[in-house]
C-alpha cells in the first residue's frame, strides 16, 4: 500500500512515522512487561490497546506496517 496523500505521498514520511510508532510501541512494551516496578496483571491489554491505536492511526496512512509480531 502506498503512502497516503495526507503525508504527501512521501515514503520518508511514512517511514518516519512508522518509527515513531514503533519507538513508541517498544516503550510501552518495556514499561509494562519488563520493568521492575511494573504492576502485574493488564500487560496484554495494555499492549494490545497501544497496537490498536498505532493501527487506528497507521492504516489510513501508511498500511500500518510497524512489525509488532516480531
Amino acid at each position: 500500500m502506498a503512502p497516503s496523500d495526507l503525508i504527501n505521498n512521501s515514503i520518508g514520511s511514512a517511514f518516519a512515522l512508522e518509527a515513531v510508532l514503533t519507538f513508541f510501541l517498544v516503550t510501552v512494551i518495556f514499561m509494562v512487561a519488563v520493568h521492575k516496578k511494573a504492576s502485574p496483571g493488564l500487560h496484554g491489554f495494555t499492549i494490545g490497546g497501544m497496537v490498536f491505536l498505532i493501527h487506528l492511526v497507521a492504516v489510513p496512512l501508511t498500511g500500518a506496517s510497524t512489525l509488532s509480531n516480531k
